[in-house]
Parts: structure tokens; C-alpha cells; sequence
């Protein structure tokens, strides 16, 4: 069986693939020569999902809910 998540922007039910953790870091001078630029830092969770053609996609997990595992609703489960 599998889970089913419905990413909210879109409103298209995808296939669970598994999670995933991205982080990014970038650095920017704040002026010609500076000895301390700007430097951004951040994490970020995301989540493999498949489509019904089997397209790989990085979701962002805020973006989704659960709607089926396994074909029953979540609270069933809780």
C-alpha cells in the first residue's frame, strides 16, 4: 500500500515517497573589499513524491498533507 499526500497549493494527490533535509547557505558582500559579508543560513524539510506517471518531484512538507495510509485516513491510525 502507500501514502497518499495532497499538496495544498495545487490541490494534486501525490504518492509518499520518502523525506528529505536541505540546507543552503550563501554569502554575499555587503560592499567591495568587506572583511565580514553577509552570510544567509537556513534548513529547510522536503519530501519525495511521485505522480500518477511516475514523475519524482521535491516537495516542500509544509505544503502537504496526509490524506491515506495505507488506504485509511490517518486518524484511524491515532
Amino acid at each position: 500500500m502507500a501514502t497518499i499526500v495532497h499538496h495544498n497549493p495545487t490541490g494534486v494527490q501525490y504518492i509518499l515517497l520518502g523525506t528529505g533535509y536541505g540546507a543552503y547557505e550563501s554569502v554575499h558582500p555587503k560592499f567591495f573589499g568587506d572583511l565580514f559579508p553577509k552570510t544567509d543560513l537556513g534548513t529547510f524539510s522536503l519530501v519525495a513524491v511521485s505522480d500518477r506517471e511516475g514523475r519524482i518531484f521535491w516537495l516542500h512538507s509544509a505544503e502537504l498533507t496526509v490524506v491515506t495510509i495505507d488506504g485509511k485516513r490517518p486518524s484511524d491510525y491515532l
